[in-house]
């Protein structure tokens, strides 16, 4: 607990060193993402995608993000061959330290996931959050690369094993390019 607080401390004053600083008003990032998908507690499942956010800085160091993701898999749960597609729609804060050459952020975003199988045999939609931050290094004044963003996505979708547990725990991974307005 005191090694979070401690960076946390240090987050903050490093955002506050920066408020000097010419600030972008506004963002869009475009990238890949992986998941590590949790398929309904049975196994967890490899799915790649894409990840696409806009964030709009309303005050200098605090802005407010929506994200839409999609990732797609064909793992092998539970000795049957399927095709999995996830999206999800969240929205919410996100606190970013911009200093000379370098970007850290992070972000706790709330919504809704989606997920469907390629047949048509299981469809569900549910509440969704992520917890998670980045970092992004400056190439030119109106563009970064987002070097990693790394995440905690949290999904309620209906459990088709009946096992009782609706909630699945995934992570994602994401990388790309930060447009800057």
């Amino acid at each position: 607990m005191r090694k979070a607080f401690a960076v946390l401390v240090a987050f903050i004053a490093f955002s506050l060193l920066a408020a000097a600083q010419d600030y972008n008003k506004a963002e869009a990032f475009s990238g890949f993402q992986y998941t590590s998908f949790d398929t309904f507690n049975i196994q967890r499942s490899n799915m790649m995608g894409w990840d696409a956010q806009v964030t709009d800085y309303l005050k200098k160091p605090f802005g407010l993000t929506a994200d839409v993701s999609g990732s797609y898999g064909s793992p092998n749960v539970g000795g049957f061959s399927t095709t999995l597609r996830d999206y999800s729609f969240l929205f919410g804060p996100t606190f970013r330290a911009p200093l000379q050459k370098a970007t850290p952020f992070v972000h706790a975003l709330f919504g809704f996931g989606h997920i469907n199988h390629s047949g048509g045999s299981y469809s569900s939609s549910g509440f969704a959050y992520e917890l998670g931050g980045g970092f992004d290094i400056a190439v030119a004044k109106s563009f970064s690369y987002r070097v990693v963003q790394a995440d905690y996505y949290v999904t309620k979708f209906d459990d088709p094993t009946n096992s009782g547990n609706g909630t699945q725990n995934h992570f994602r991974i994401a990388t790309g390019i930060v447009f800057k307005f």
